[in-house]
């Protein structure tokens, strides 16, 4: 801070101009040359440390002085109070991160593949009035791509309380990654064992020839060609059989690619966490399994699905 010496004089009390000119008429000028060029500094000095100062000074005071350095760091912080943080404030903790878990969501359709409609027109021949709604769970990851869940549920009215009630459900034999895939596979799971429990009504139908299955088993069934002579409907029989028995075992195969490939993901997110020093996150079941649980091998019949024809 800077006192000019027109603040210093104003300071001194009234009496002190009268008191200059008298000493001028002293004969010896050496006290009063002393005193002039002591007394301004040693007041200076101690003038500074006066705190009892008039506004009129403290105005001119604030005029002259310098900005100083310090402040600026305090009015860059509070220009940028009211916006983003200045260069000199700590900005807050960022937020945990939300886990990462899978969401479902559902879809329904009526069908619209070969297998779809060859089942509606089997409940048809066989005089059975149903309602057939394909359910997809989508099931969503933020990191992983999107799977699907799709069942058939068989649907049969109800003439008592009205509606339909639920007869029978008939889930793809692996998760799938588009609904129509998932309705593809559900819709041949519900027309094989539709088949096999109609039995010997479709004989003398076109859905002679379709595969057969009974509920949870790995074998199925196709019946063969009475006629060998026809050599046609020999070979068509004998695809057919070959093509089923292939679809069925690439689906079996798919499934258990799923299930390693859901077992490793879980790997991967523990160590994950571990490396973020984070909680490990809660193991998710394999919810193919529990939905859809795999055919089992019932009175030591093959390991695999398989389809043989019928004599």
């Amino acid at each position: 801070m800077v006192l000019t010496r027109s603040v210093a004089r104003s300071l001194l009390p009234a009496d002190a101009s009268a008191a200059v000119p008298a000493l001028e008429r002293v004969a010896a000028p050496a006290p009063v040359l002393v005193a002039e060029e002591d007394a301004p500094e040693e007041d200076h000095e101690e003038l500074v440390q006066v705190e009892d100062l008039t506004e009129e000074d403290d105005e001119e005071i604030h005029l002259e002085d310098p900005p100083e350095a310090g402040d600026a760091p305090a009015e860059a912080a509070q220009a940028g109070h009211g916006g983003s943080p200045g260069p000199g404030a700590v900005s807050p903790p960022p937020p945990p991160p939300e886990p990462e878990t899978w969401s479902v969501r559902f879809h329904h359709h009526p069908g619209d593949c070969y297998f779809s409609r060859a089942l509606h027109m089997l409940f048809y021949h066989l005089h059975i009035q149903v309602v057939i709604d394909y359910v997809g769970a989508e099931r969503i990851h933020p990191r992983y791509p999107e799977e699907w869940i799709v069942s058939a549920h068989i649907l049969r009215p109800h003439h008592e309380h009205g509606g339909t009630v639920e007869s029978a459900v008939h889930y793809a034999l692996s998760l799938r990654s588009t609904f129509a895939a998932g309705i593809s596979d559900s819709a041949s799971q519900a027309l094989s064992v539709l088949c096999h429990f109609a039995g010997e009504e479709l004989d003398h139908t076109v859905w002679r020839h379709f595969p057969r299955r009974a509920p949870g088993e790995m074998r199925s069934a196709i019946m063969g060609v009475q006629n060998m002579l026809n050599t046609r409907r020999v070979a068509q029989v004998g695809l057919t059989t070959a093509l089923h028995t292939h679809m069925e075992r690439n689906a079996e195969e798919l499934q258990r690619t799923r299930r390693q490939l859901a077992d490793e993901r879980r790997k991967n997110e523990v160590l994950q966490a571990r490396l973020d020093g984070r909680d490990p996150p809660a193991q998710e079941d394999d919810v193919d399994v529990a939905l859809s649980p795999p055919r089992k091998r019932t009175n030591f019949g093959p390991q695999h699905p398989t389809t043989t024809i019928l004599h």
